[in-house]
């Protein structure tokens, strides 16, 4: 046995498994943070940089055209998100002792625009969702589109249950209607637009 080739190759797993640990540990800190900061309006969390990062993170930077930038430009996921996110803000909810965390705001001047983060801070799962007018070539101005994403799931009927409650209570505060469509982009990347029955998940 080369020994030196050995001990390369050795050196070479250690620093792979430390960097591991490391991304561990700093996306199992974020979330602690998220649960113990305790912000109370989404203003107040959308100017932190670190909220940014974490999004970055933990949701998809898909780009899409939504009907918020000019020349039906293509805009990332994350940019999107903080468009709906930086107009008028709502309070953050923390639920069950602080395990699920709900922001949600609307677009500053184009507040039918409208954007909705929950968290689970224990399984660290992440879902986004933008309520938007337009997509690619489509649009509809009475009830619009919505559109669902996460890094950590893999389709629509895996969103865990406890996400569905605050939505239909965010959307009935809201005055927010059952949207024409529900697409929804996954562990995969791809977009997938969600079938009807699916809807009664709204309801």
């Amino acid at each position: 046995m080369n020994w030196k080739i050995f001990i390369n190759k050795m050196k070479k797993l250690l620093g792979i498994l430390v960097l591991g640990l490391l991304w561990f540990s700093t996306a199992n800190a974020d979330f602690e943070w998220i649960k113990t900061e305790k912000f109370t309006s989404t203003n107040t969390i959308v100017n932190e940089d670190k909220f940014k990062q974490f999004l970055n993170s933990n949701l998809s930077n898909k780009s899409v055209y939504l009907g918020m930038s000019s020349n039906n430009k293509k805009t990332t996921l994350i940019d999107n998100l903080y468009k709906v996110l930086e107009g008028p803000p709502n309070k953050i909810r923390y639920l069950e002792n602080d395990r699920y965390i709900v922001i949600s705001a609307c677009r500053f001047r184009s507040c039918p625009e409208k954007g909705f983060v929950w968290i689970d801070t224990k399984k660290e799962i992440v879902v986004g969702l933008i309520l938007h007018y337009f997509f690619e070539n489509e649009e509809n101005i009475d009830v619009g589109y919505f559109l669902i994403f996460s890094k950590d799931i893999e389709a629509f009927d895996k969103i865990p249950e406890q996400f569905f409650g605050p939505l239909k209570e965010w959307m009935i505060k809201q005055a927010v209607p059952v949207p024409e469509k529900i697409r929804f982009i996954g562990t995969d990347d791809s977009i997938s637009t969600v079938p009807e029955e699916y809807k009664i998940k709204l309801k």
